[in-house]
């Protein structure tokens, strides 16, 4: 369900040394019952890290018809259906990336790390407060909004720290900036629970998967 996968399919040891520092050697492969490895190939030559570049640019995150197949390495499952190997695994049910509410801006806040240092923060300053009145990690999800006062808190933290939003960014992004500071804060009370209750309710995969199992409802419900 989703996407293909990174396509790792290495066994590694790690080995401490004695400054504290650790090596770490590949020492096998491991295989799926069919006989196929997974692992996509890397070495002299091959942009390991920058693939995922790389299939966004040929469309695969977006169209299950882009993505490659090497048919040097087709296998067949125990119960007769194709697979390929060399490249992850290319899942049964296609989820495309949604890119709707993606921005560079978007993308500053998370892999800065901006948007859990926020979230954090709201959530030691309001922890109490939060505590008190929603109780539960399922009652936040469904009765807490983010604030507009939040917003421009966020906006002011994100300019302090050099990141900037572009014409339109902000407004494409809003409520995908505000369900990550909502599962940030539910986490820092509540925990993982807390987090993934909020953030799954938006996750495409996730929503599909609920839809091909007949299991669709408020998450936790099942």
């Amino acid at each position: 369900m989703g996407r293909r996968t990174f396509g790792k399919g290495l066994v590694q040891e790690h080995v401490p040394l004695p400054d504290s520092s650790a090596v770490r050697i590949t020492t096998a492969r491991y295989y799926t019952p069919s006989g196929r490895s997974i692992q996509r190939p890397y070495g002299h030559g091959i942009d390991y890290m920058d693939e995922y570049e790389a299939r966004a640019i040929h469309g695969e995150l977006l169209d299950p018809d882009s993505i490659p197949t090497d048919s040097t390495q087709m296998y067949r499952t125990l119960k007769g259906r194709t697979v390929y190997g060399g490249g992850g695994v290319v899942p049964d049910v296609f989820v495309p990336t949604d890119t709707t509410e993606g921005s560079t801006y978007l993308s500053e806040l998370f892999f800065t790390g901006l948007l859990n240092r926020f979230s954090f923060d709201v959530a030691d300053r309001e922890r109490s407060t939060l505590e008190k009145k929603y109780e539960t990690s399922e009652r936040f999800a469904r009765e807490f909004n983010i604030p507009r006062d939040l917003m421009l808190e966020l906006e002011r933290y994100a300019t302090k720290e050099g990141i900037t939003a572009r014409k339109g960014d902000l407004e494409r992004s809003r409520e995908q900036i505000a369900t990550r500071i909502k599962a940030g804060i539910a986490r820092n009370v509540w925990g993982d629970d807390g987090y993934y209750r909020i953030l799954l309710q938006r996750d495409p995969a996730y929503v599909k998967a609920q839809l091909e199992l007949g299991t669709a409802g408020p998450i936790g419900a099942q």
